[in-house]
């Protein structure tokens, strides 16, 4: 039987429902801006898709949509999220800082002072919130990679929202799927990152200019909410296949649950294998955020031309 109603989430989601039919002609203008942000509606179901680019944080997202998305998560009985967020943990690190190979040797030495003015505050950052305290020069090439990595994930609003919500989370993954997920990555780091492969990473997300303009170019398309596609034929494959699996996590947390949301990877949302087509096809009404808060129709930006409201699903 599903829960009642949030009593803040059923005024908000009236009060939107009537600013999004007063403001239908605002919205059609070529300048109205779209969050990855998406309600679905079925008979008297709703449920929420949040897609998110994993190192930007919901405060990047500007008010009034800001606060909204906050409330609705806040009221949420249940929040799926993706299996990678799971390893965010101290217990990670710790297997990391003590894993010890003879080729392993602490790096700290061979870079430049440039290099540890960069990594220093950022590492310092990461220990604090985790509550874990090594001495940098002991931490091994694996730990050093771990810990950068970590720094870009845990600025996204996928961590935020773990650390928020901690106690109404599940992941769109088997949890022995993650912990496969979490001890291949733990050994991949181990086994083939080296100081010279680091010491690149470095360069690339701190120093190389190039690399910036590319990173702040996919920031700035995310925040447009223009749809990304994978182009490698692999990853396309593994998307689909990753996307079957959420999507049956994700309906059968429906037929339990009413007041849910899914917060995964934007790219995840769109394309003929994308939750959104498949919602569409299992009835569910779609309708997407505007950055005012105001939920209108879905735009299908990827084809560039407007969903006939009257072929969608009602409601």
């Amino acid at each position: 039987m599903a829960a009642p109603a949030n009593t803040l989430l059923t005024a908000l989601q009236n009060l939107h429902i009537q600013r999004s039919s007063a403001a239908q002609t605002q919205n059609d203008k070529e300048d109205t801006q779209y969050l990855h942000f998406y309600r679905l509606t079925k008979g008297g179901k709703i449920f929420y898709l949040f897609g998110t680019n994993h190192s930007i944080s919901l405060e990047a997202l500007s008010d009034p949509a800001n606060t909204y998305i906050k409330s609705i998560l806040q009221s949420n009985e249940l929040i799926l999220t993706e299996g990678l967020f799971k390893r965010l943990t101290a217990d990670s690190l710790k297997k990391l800082a003590y894993f010890k190979l003879p080729y392993q040797l602490s790096p700290w030495k061979s870079f430049t002072q440039k290099e540890k003015n960069v990594l220093e505050p950022i590492i310092q950052k990461i220990m604090a919130r985790h509550n874990i305290d090594f001495a940098i020069e002991d931490l091994k090439v694996a730990a050093l990679h771990d810990f950068i990595m970590r720094n870009i994930w845990e600025n996204g609003a996928d961590t935020e929202i773990h650390i928020q919500h901690a106690n109404k989370i599940d992941s769109l993954d088997d949890k022995s799927e993650c912990e496969a997920l979490n001890e291949l990555s733990l050994n991949e780091c181990h086994f083939t990152t080296s100081i010279r492969e680091f010491k690149q990473i470095i360069d690339d997300f701190f120093f190389n200019l190039e690399h910036q303009k590319l990173w702040n170019e996919s920031i700035v398309e995310y925040l447009s909410g223009k749809p990304t596609f994978p182009e490698d034929k692999d990853e396309i494959a593994e998307m689909k296949a990753t996307n079957v699996k959420w999507l049956k996590k994700l309906f059968k947390s429906l037929e339990q649950k009413n007041n849910i949301s899914a917060v995964l990877g934007a790219r995840h949302l769109y394309g003929d294998f994308g939750f959104l087509e498949a919602c569409k096809a299992a009835g569910y009404f779609i309708s997407r955020m505007t950055t005012e808060g105001i939920f209108s129709h879905y735009m299908n930006n990827a084809q560039n031309n407007q969903i006939d409201l009257a072929a969608l699903p009602k409601p």
